[in-house]
């Protein structure tokens, strides 16, 4: 694992574009396909890594009790548990999903946690535009989400917006490494080996749903340039990677206002 601190950051050039709208549907319409087996696939395909990681951005985060955290993205509510140990007690839990099977499902996974000090809420809606006032957050954490965006420039932007003054935001994603030939080979293994290896959690006959995620790869970012973008909207504290830059986990902390 790859430990860097970063001060400035470069420039960001022309990059690849986030999903367009088409292809966000569909990206969409698979991922609520992947629900009933979503993280057993993710341990599966990712050699332990994808929990790994989610604990790494969860260990540099800094969160303490009482904070007010927006879980974008946040899927079955994997993440979410990691946040509810950290802010606990007095603390609030918004999780957001643009789909209303994924609030559902992460509402029946969280329900443990009932009675446990957190506040806890459940909204539909996009990165693009969020539901929230302004400066009302103490963090946002995306985790394997980010790569979904229609627009990532308008994404980072809300999650401006939502922050505090000082306000942290986590992202942790899967990314291209920096290095060619390393990302044309995770590509291979996303594209050709992750789809029937998750078929073995799935009916005969059924289509895996993570055929999707070769999509989402191909229009990510690698490492360095999600870092680098990530800094034009935040001051940039910590990056950790993992399997040469497949994983990418960043803190960083919003500077003035909105």
């Amino acid at each position: 694992m790859l430990n860097l601190r970063l001060g400035q950051t470069k420039e960001v050039g022309s990059l690849p574009e986030g999903l367009d709208e088409s292809t966000w549907k569909g990206v969409i319409e698979e991922l609520e396909r992947t629900i009933p087996y979503y993280e057993r696939v993710n341990h599966l395909i990712t050699l332990g890594h994808s929990g790994k990681m989610r604990r790494v951005l969860i260990e540099i985060s800094d969160l303490k009790a009482g904070d007010v955290v927006l879980d974008a993205g946040c899927g079955p509510g994997n993440m979410s548990e990691l946040i509810i140990e950290k802010i606990r007690p007095g603390g609030r839990l918004i999780c957001l999903d643009p789909l209303q099977s994924m609030l559902n499902e992460a509402h029946r996974n969280l329900s443990k946690y009932s009675g446990s000090g957190v506040n806890l809420e459940f909204r539909k809606g996009r990165f693009e535009d969020i539901p929230l006032d302004d400066e009302c957050l103490d963090a946002v954490i995306t985790s394997y989400s980010f790569r979904d965006a229609v627009d990532r420039e308008s994404a980072l932007k809300e999650f401006r917006r939502t922050l505090k003054k000082g306000g942290k935001f986590l992202m942790l994603d899967l990314t291209k490494p920096d290095i060619k030939q390393l990302s044309l080979m995770v590509g291979f293994y996303i594209k050709w080996i992750v789809p029937p290896l998750s078929k073995i959690f799935y009916p005969m006959g059924m289509r895996s749903p993570w055929n999707a995620l070769h999509i989402t790869y191909e229009k990510m970012l690698t490492s360095l340039e999600l870092v680098n973008l990530i800094g034009k909207y935040f001051r940039i504290e910590k990056v950790e990677k993992a399997m040469f830059g497949t994983f990418t986990a960043v803190k960083a902390i919003k500077l003035g206002k909105s």
